[in-house]
């Protein structure tokens, strides 16, 4: 039984996707199975075979025994699970993998199918390489989230329950702690993904990480030179073409251009018009958002320089895709005091009509930051994915000493 279907998985790819979609070639493909302690029932296989829509199979358990067939263009990653993305989501049930047109053969224990067996694809194999790296940090990823859960959860508690404001403030402390934690481990992965990234060229699995990945802060080095190195097979792929619209949307806005004009209302209601500060003051624009840790970790860093040289430098920062509420509570939380603008599918710059500044700017990926000179032109771009360097608020920081020195 085949559907197509749009649950958060697929939107996510398919809109990515979508942009880069031609007539390919199907091929043919089999995964047959067993899992293991559930003899009946269903299990699922989410796909997207040609960029195009997402394809939800299912296939009925006969003693523990699956069949899925299908076509592809090319590697595809693949969602497998006990249900049917309509429900809950079950973590222990769900993982993924990358299936290919070939005849492949797969074991899933029920409740562990992070451990599956897949053989007779070749790309998954540099996946599972790629897990056995990071089942370590994998791990404390998971037992960090447990903790975090954990004292969260009774945090929530305390504050509904009780107004014992000293062991609130503990509770407090003791889950950011977890948080920050988190935020550590999550950094090594992301290095570790960016170094399998950079040594496997001709890696599917590498490119498609590379096409996909919302990590900000993974530095690479130069992107045209990365893509380069890719064999013509994964240029021409999916991931390929995504990696080199990236490319390509990057070269839009780059040193030395000149800064896109716009004009947008801040959230005390004045009109901000990037042309008045020219001939006055060096501009940063500061791409975010209130759901973003780490454009909120940024700011201390931010207040500083905006203490130091705020004379002759304005901060602006812009929030997409926010929700106000949220976005209100941020700017009184945080104490900002320059510029705050706000933009989504409700809240538009006045000029100009029908774009955002985001998307004048090319931005997608948060913090991101650009820097312009007194006579509008960009002098600095920091942060964002495709930042050659990992410390990108350092690099600022010196520029802006350089800049006020003189």
């Amino acid at each position: 039984m085949k559907i197509s279907i749009k649950f958060w998985l697929v939107i996510i790819v398919f809109l990515q996707n979508s942009l880069f979609c031609q007539a390919q070639s199907l091929y043919p493909f089999t995964l047959e199975g067993i899992v293991e302690g559930k003899d009946s029932g269903y299990v699922y296989l989410n796909y997207i075979p040609n960029g195009d829509m997402g394809i939800l199979d299912s296939s009925k358990l006969n003693n523990g025994h699956f069949l899925f067939k299908g076509n592809v263009s090319e590697p595809t990653k693949a969602w497998f699970s006990t249900f049917g993305f309509s429900g809950n989501v079950d973590e222990r049930n769900l993982t993924e993998f990358y299936i290919e047109p070939v005849n492949m053969k797969l074991s899933a224990v029920i409740n562990h199918f992070r451990t599956l067996q897949l053989t007779g694809s070749v790309s998954d194999s540099d996946r599972v390489r790629l897990a056995k790296i990071e089942m370590p940090i994998e791990t404390n990823i998971q037992s960090t989230n447990d903790s975090f859960a954990k004292y969260n959860v009774q945090y929530k508690n305390q504050k509904d329950n009780e107004l014992d404001l000293y062991k609130l403030s503990a509770l407090l402390q003791k889950r950011d702690s977890f948080s920050w934690l988190m935020d550590h481990h999550v950094r090594i992965k992301a290095s570790m993904d960016s170094e399998f990234i950079v040594q496997n060229p001709n890696s599917y699995v590498a490119a498609d990480m590379l096409a996909h990945s919302s990590y900000t802060w993974i530095a690479f080095p130069s992107l045209d030179i990365l893509y380069d190195r890719f064999s013509k097979y994964i240029q021409q792929s999916f991931p390929g073409k995504m990696i080199k619209h990236e490319i390509d949307k990057e070269k839009q806005i780059y040193v030395g251009s000149h800064a896109k004009k716009f004009i947008s209302i801040d959230s005390k209601g004045d009109t901000i018009r990037l042309t008045d500060y020219k001939g006055k003051k060096y501009v940063l624009l500061d791409f975010g958002a209130s759901w973003c840790a780490p454009c909120r970790r940024i700011i201390p860093d931010l207040k500083k320089e905006y203490a130091k040289y705020d004379t002759a430098f304005e901060i602006i920062s812009i929030a997409n895709q926010d929700q106000e509420d949220d976005w209100h509570k941020a700017i009184r939380d945080d104490k900002l005091e320059w510029p705050q603008i706000i933009e989504n599918k409700k809240i538009m710059p006045i000029e100009p009509t029908g774009i955002t500044i985001s998307e004048m700017y090319y931005i997608d990926k948060t913090p991101s930051l650009i820097l312009i000179d007194r006579e509008s032109q960009i002098i600095g771009k920091y942060g964002g994915f495709y930042y050659s360097k990992s410390d990108y608020l350092l690099d600022l920081v010196q520029k802006l000493s350089e800049i006020f020195r003189k």
